[in-house]
C-alpha cells in the first residue's frame, strides 16, 4: 500500500501557499497530531435549541490521532486512510475503549494508487480517551467528536470509487430524512486535494495534508455535494455519512 511522505506533504503544501495556490487551515492542526479542543460548530433547530455540537477534530499520519478528553455517551466518527480489511479502531478511554462499527458502505477504493478511506463510528463514547488508534495498514487516522442531545445514528451513506481523473473531485449525493443531520465528507485524491472549491457550504475540518476531510449540517433533505480542487487531473475516491438523532 502506497502512502504519500508527511515530509513530502509538507513541502508540496508549503510550496503551493507560497504562490498563493492554497492556504493553511488556521485552527486546523494539519500535521502537527494535536487536537483541536473547542468546539468548533453547531447546528441550531427553529427555536435555536443544539441539534448537534462538533466539540473536536483532530487527525494525524500514521496509525493513531490525539484527541482531547472525550466526553460519554458523544458521537466519535473516524476516518482510516487505508484498503486493509482487516483494520480496526480503538481508543484508550479509562473504563475501557469504546466499541466502533465500520459504516456499513463507508469506504472507497483508489485501486490505481492502492489507497481508500473507511468511515468508522461509535454512538457511545467512553469518557475520558486521549487517543483512537487503528490497527494495520493505515496510513491516516481523522476523528470527529459530536455531542448530541440524544444518541445518533448513521442515516444515510455514499461512495464513489476509481473516478475518472479531473482535478474536480465531486462527492456522492445524500439524501437526508430531516434537515440539520450532520454530514461528513472525505475524498482521497491520488495527487494533492487543495481543498474544497471557493463557496462550498462544507466545513474543512482538520486531517493530514493532501486529502479531504470536511462537515456540513443540511438546512434541506438534500445534502449539497462535496467539491474539491486537486493539483492535477488525477483519479480519486469519495465517502460521506450522514448521522441523525435516533428515536
Amino acid at each position: 500500500m502506497r502512502w504519500r511522505s508527511p515530509a513530502l506533504e509538507y513541502l508540496t503544501l508549503s510550496a503551493l501557499a507560497a504562490c498563493g495556490r492554497v492556504g493553511f487551515v488556521s485552527d486546523a492542526g494539519v500535521d502537527s497530531g494535536q487536537a483541536d479542543s473547542r468546539a468548533v460548530d453547531a447546528a441550531m433547530d427553529a427555536s435555536g435549541d443544539a441539534v448537534w455540537t462538533v466539540v473536536q477534530t483532530s487527525g494525524d499520519f500514521g496509525q493513531s490521532a490525539v484527541v482531547a478528553p472525550t466526553g460519554d455517551g458523544h458521537l466519535l466518527v473516524v476516518a482510516l486512510e487505508t484498503l486493509d480489511d482487516t483494520a480496526t479502531v480503538v481508543d484508550n478511554a479509562p473504563a475501557g475503549s469504546s466499541t466502533f462499527s465500520l459504516i456499513a458502505g463507508g469506504q472507497c477504493a483508489s485501486h490505481a494508487d492502492s489507497s481508500g478511506i473507511q468511515l468508522w463510528y461509535t454512538a457511545d463514547a467512553h469518557a475520558g480517551a486521549t487517543s483512537i488508534a487503528a490497527t494495520g495498514a493505515v496510513g491516516a487516522v481523522v476523528a470527529w467528536e459530536v455531542a448530541w442531545p440524544g444518541q445518533a445514528m448513521v442515516e444515510t451513506v455514499g461512495a464513489l470509487d476509481d473516478e475518472t481523473a479531473s482535478t474536480l473531485m465531486t462527492g456522492p449525493m445524500l439524501t437526508v430524512a430531516q434537515p440539520h443531520s450532520f454530514v461528513i465528507a472525505t475524498v482521497r485524491a491520488q495527487a494533492f486535494t487543495l481543498g474544497l472549491v471557493a463557496g462550498s457550504e462544507y466545513v474543512m475540518d482538520t486531517g493530514p495534508a493532501g486529502d479531504g476531510f470536511a462537515h456540513l449540517s443540511p438546512t434541506a433533505t438534500t445534502a449539497p455535494i462535496a467539491l474539491w480542487d486537486q493539483t492535477v487531473a488525477a483519479g480519486y475516491c469519495t465517502v460521506s455519512v450522514a448521522f441523525a438523532a435516533a428515536p
